[in-house]
């Protein structure tokens, strides 16, 4: 537990996915009684301060609110918000808002990251529309994501050797950056681990006004 985990988010608008993702972490963390924590939120909006207000709120004591301008550029604002973490044997944990995380994500994060050897990108549970986490009465209704690396963990010093986030091919547009990412990173010489992680869903939600998809 003593490892750090930078968590990596980036936003634009979408305040009530941001409080939903801020009261889920702090319920992990809670649960847990893991404060090595670290939160790093690049923000496309204007009201920063709201969003600091909010951690603190709900006492996550360990975060950093980066204010972004311009158009929303997801890439731009990941390799942003990494670049700020200076720890290099601390774990970048790039995550998504719109998620409902099972209590031992953090042990499971550090269990699977190794320096120098492993990274890792836990499979999540996609919720169909209108769905919700299942019960044993009611099971959930979707399926595992097993396409895409967009949930990924892996040790600061092996991001900087595979060169992190290709913002110039990647810029407004959706989809492929999480790919060219797994690919660079498994030429660096690190492998990937992926597991499907009990209690680890992702909700259905719109993606109008997040991304240019034309």
């Amino acid at each position: 537990m003593d490892t750090v985990i930078n968590i990596v988010l980036t936003v634009s608008a979408q305040k009530v996915w941001i409080l939903h993702f801020i009261r889920d972490l702090a319920q992990v963390i809670r649960d847990s009684n893991d404060q090595n924590v670290n939160v790093i939120i690049a923000y496309y909006g204007n009201d920063p301060a709201s969003l600091e207000y909010e951690l603190k709120r709900k006492d996550i004591k360990n975060f950093t609110v980066i204010p972004l301008t311009g158009r929303f550029h997801k890439t731009y604002a990941i390799q942003k918000a990494v670049s700020s973490v200076r720890d290099k044997d601390s774990i970048v944990f790039l995550l998504d808002l719109h998620l409902r995380m099972p209590s031992n994500i953090l042990e499971s994060v550090r269990k699977h990251t190794i320096q120098g050897v492993l990274a890792y990108s836990p499979i999540v549970f996609r919720l169909s529309e209108c769905a919700g986490p299942g019960t044993r009465e009611h099971p959930s209704k979707g399926f595992f994501q097993k396409n895409g690396f967009g949930i990924f963990s892996i040790y600061k010093s092996d991001w900087d050797v595979f060169g992190g986030m290709n913002v110039k091919d990647f810029k407004h547009a959706w989809g492929g950056e999480d790919w060219d990412l797994a690919d660079r990173v498994l030429n660096s010489g690190i492998e990937i681990e992926r597991l499907m992680l009990p209690g680890f869903y992702h909700f259905f939600h719109s993606h109008s006004g997040m991304w240019d998809i034309s």
